[in-house]
This record gives structure tokens, C-alpha cells and sequence, in this order.
């Protein structure tokens, strides 16, 4: 759903965490990114004012030199709850470690290591006790611990951040039905940046609900009063630290800049083709990635392998693991359009372009050469983020698809001129074809499957001369 509504250009409010596969949720980042969308991830403490002013403790030196982090999410749940967490591999650690991760990554950044250890304490093998440890540069370790066996949890869910100079700690970091919660105490060596030594109560505003500020921050972040205060990449490492947390094996699912992991596994299941199959591989980005080819090219089986925000670089860093090795008759190709948003060059997209014809034609694969289509700004009215002539004007389009069907034309490809199917008076992407002023939708790939169909037909026909 998450990479649905990213696809349409909408920003998104993500319950933690951000799934169980890695590449699955940079890709979302990613395409995210390319499209300056929100991503704002559910981790409810980040707006608590207890939380805010450990986070600003930590930042300004407030305690010395962060030692070591303590911290417990702790609850009691019935068998509904037990039978929920059984569907995740790391049981109760899945739902709740990521928050206190969270917080550790935005206190010391990225870890050295992060060792995981998970229980069950009943004979239904659900992991109801989530344990992790994390160690960060300069020696300082996180003990994370969660649970869904403890009466009264709630009362007992706090954080302890100990340095050299002071320690602070939040207990508890809400209660229960969120009636309060969040007091906040300092014990500091000596008397520092304004508060004085020994152990206090600072006080703070109570947590009234834990996703209310957290919402309207949100609100904020896409009407474009604020920025958002924690990066694509923060929220990719903090993924990452969960999945190590939960026991993932991360390094299969590490991610990479050119989605080599991507169709990694769906590869290798993949047979050789049959005697006489005539297998049609689609290569590109999110055009081709969002593309439902069952439903255009119905009883095909044709295989799709696009992936939404890349560049024709990263197509030809993956090509031969994604179209080589598949060992198609036919492959279809469109890339380009991610590379003018980023500010390529048309020699570089050319070129990158042609590296990817010239590989497949000599592997005798016939090509069908896509144009790169044309992009509106009808929707912007809808999201300010909609306004896509700016970063893909069409007459570096029209420079690039010249291009392109040059390429052809020297290599024996196919050449399928959608620009030119798909551009209306006003030199733009008609509106009812793209909801976002540059993805297709269902009538937009309708519009073009019968012309596409055409070209793979005489792709298809050449194979057998």
C-alpha cells in the first residue's frame, strides 16, 4: 500500500516498522526521495517533550559523553495479541524494539554491531521476550529489552542514558491509556548548562497522545512550513538496526545503490526457457515497474523487471543478472526519464542507453527501444510536488528520445515512438493519463499496450528468421 500511494505522489504516515525486506523498503525511500514525498515513520516517542529534551541533552553535551543507553518497552497482552505476534519472525521484538532503536540511532547514529536475542516463555513458541544489544563508536552500548509478559509493563517503560558528566532518565515514558507519563530526571556531576548537581525532576508537558504532535508535525512537513527532521537515510539505518535487532540475516537484504537484491531471489527460481519459448523481459524504471502486464498482455507471462527511481546507470550496473541471465528472445527497454530529473547529461544517457542495446544485441536478443514519455504539470494543483516540467523539461525529452531512435537505427532494435502517442496541444501528458504527471495509469497504459503489443509482435517475429 505504502509503495501504492508513493507511485500516485502522495505522502505517506507509515506505521512502524518499515516491513520485513530491506530493498523493498529503500526502494520506497528511494522513489520517495526522487519525488521529494514524505516518508514519516510511526515511532511514537519522537514528539514526546521528555523525549525532545533527552534527544537535546544528548546533542548539546548536557551529560559528557554517552556511556551507555538503557531502555524498556514493556506491556502484558492477552492470546489475540500472542496469536498477532506469531506472525513475525522476531515475535514481540518486531512490534516494539524499533522505537527504542529509534532513539538510540538518533542519540549516537550508526552502530558497530547490533547483537539480537529473543525468548518464549510459553509452549505456544510465540518469542513473547525481544532482547538487543547495540555498540556504538567510542564504546558505548544500548541494552534494549521489550516484553509482552509483564503486569503493569507500561508503568515500567523508561529510558536511561548515562555519560560521564550525568545521567537522565524517563520513567516512566508513558502509561497506560496515555494519562500521563514522561517525567523526566536529571543527576548531573557538577552543576551544568543551567541546571544544578545532583539528581532532579525536570519537569515537562505530559504525553497526552502519543501520535497527535507526531500527526500535525506531519501535516507540517507537507504544506512545507517545516522540514522533515529525520532523513531518508535515517530511516533506512534505522530499519536496517531493527531487522539486525529482530535476528533478519540483513546481509542478504543489504542494501545497494543499483537494486542488485531486488529480483535477486525471483531469478533464481526462474527456469531456462523452453524449447521454443519466445520469453519477453520488460527492463526499466517505474514506468515499466508499476506497469500491470497481465493485465495489458493477458496469458503472456511476460517479466517484468523495472525498479521505480533508477537511472540508466544503475540498468546497466544490473543488467545482466535482471535481463541476461533470464536469457530472453525479446527485451523491451525504457529508461532515461529519472536521469534528466537528476540532471544527467544526454551524451551520459545516451551512452548508458546504448550499452545496454549493444549487450543484449550481441547475446542475439532482439530489442524493442521505448521513447521516453512526456510528463505534465496538470495535477499540480493537487500537490505542489506534481509540477514535473521543471526537473524533466520536454525539450531535453524530445533531445534524448532523438536519440534513442538513432541508437536503434544503428543497432537493429525497434524504435516505439510513445511521446508522440501520448503528447496533446499543450506539448504535455494529457491528463487523464497520469494522475501524477508522469507514472501512467490504467487508461494510460491502456492507451499505449495495443502499440507496444504491435512492436513485441515484430520483435517476436524476427526470432525465427
Amino acid at each position: 500500500m505504502a509503495q501504492r500511494c508513493i507511485r500516485a505522489g502522495k505522502h505517506i504516515h507509515m506505521d512502524k516498522p518499515g516491513g520485513e525486506s530491506l530493498p523493498s523498503f529503500q526502494e520506497l525511500l528511494a522513489q520517495a526521495e526522487q519525488q521529494h514525498l514524505t516518508v514519516q515513520m510511526g515511532y511514537m516517542y519522537r514528539n514526546s517533550p521528555a523525549i525532545e529534551f533527552c534527544l537535546k541533552a544528548v546533542r548539546e553535551g548536557l551529560l559528557g559523553n554517552v556511556s551507555t543507553i538503557d531502555a524498556a518497552m514493556n506491556r502484558y497482552d492477552g492470546e489475540d495479541f500472542r496469536q498477532l505476534m506469531r506472525t513475525f519472525q522476531a515475535g514481540a521484538a518486531y512490534i516494539f524494539l524499533c522505537h527504542l532503536i529509534d532513539l538510540a540511532v538518533i542519540m549516537m547514529g550508526a552502530p558497530e554491531r547490533v547483537i539480537p536475542l529473543s525468548t518464549c516463555t510459553r509452549s505456544d513458541g510465540v518469542l513473547d521476550n525481544g532482547f538487543a544489544v547495540m555498540s556504538f563508536p567510542g564504546g558505548c552500548t544500548a541494552s534494549l529489552r521489550t516484553t509482552i509478559v509483564e503486569v503493569g509493563g507500561f508503568e515500567r517503560r523508561n529510558l536511561v542514558v548515562c555519560g560521564d558528566r550525568g545521567t537522565l532518565i524517563v520513567q516512566p515514558l508513558e502509561l497506560e491509556g496515555n494519562q500521563a507519563g514522561g517525567r523526566v530526571f536529571l543527576n548531573l556531576l557538577e552543576a551544568r548548562g543551567g541546571f544544578k548537581q545532583g539528581l532532579q525532576e525536570i519537569p515537562q508537558a505530559p504525553l497526552k497522545d502519543r501520535y497527535a504532535d507526531h500527526l500535525l508535525e506531519f501535516a507540517r512537513i507537507v504544506v512545507g512550513e517545516i522540514e522533515n527532521p529525520y532523513s531518508y537515510a535515517h530511516e533506512l539505518l534505522v530499519q536496517k538496526c531493527h531487522l539486525q535487532a529482530c535476528g533478519y540475516d540483513v546481509e542478504e537484504t543489504l542494501p545497494e545503490v543499483n537494486g542488485l537484491q531486488r529480483y535477486q531471489r525471483a531469478n533464481a527460481t526462474l527456469s531456462p526457457p523452453s524449447a521454443g519459448e519466445v520469453r519477453v523481459v520488460f527492463f526499466g524504471d517505474s514506468i515499466t515497474n508499476c506497469w500491470d502486464l497481465d493485465v495489458s498482455f493477458p496469458g503472456e507471462n511476460y517479466i517484468n523487471r523495472g525498479i521505480g527511481g533508477q537511472n540508466t546507470k544503475q540498468m546497466c550496473a544490473r543488467l545482466t543478472q535482471d535481463v541476461l541471465a533470464l536469457q530472453p528472445s525479446v527485451v523491451w527497454f525504457m529508461g532515461g526519464t529519472n536521469d534528466i530529473a537528476q540532471g544527467a547529461s544526454c551524451e551520459d544517457i545516451l551512452d548508458n542507453v546504448r550499452f545496454v542495446v549493444s549487450r543484449c544485441r550481441q547475446a542475439g536478443i532482439q530489442v524493442v527501444l521505448a521513447s521516453l514519455l512526456p510528463v505534465s504539470d496538470y495535477h499540480q494543483h493537487k500537490d505542489f510536488l506534481r509540477e514535473r516540467r521543471k526537473l524533466r523539461p520536454q525539450n531535453r525529452i524530445k533531445e534524448v528520445n532523438t536519440g534513442l531512435s538513432e541508437i536503434a537505427a544503428s543497432k537493429g532494435a525497434i524504435y516505439l515512438d510513445l511521446f508522440s502517442l501520448l503528447i496533446d496541444a499543450n506539448d504535455q501528458m494529457p491528463a487523464d493519463l497520469a494522475d501524477d504527471g508522469l507514472h501512467p495509469n490504467p487508461k494510460g497504459y491502456d492507451c499505449i499496450a495495443p502499440y507496444v503489443k504491435q512492436a513485441l509482435e515484430r520483435a517476436k517475429s524476427r526470432c525465427f528468421k
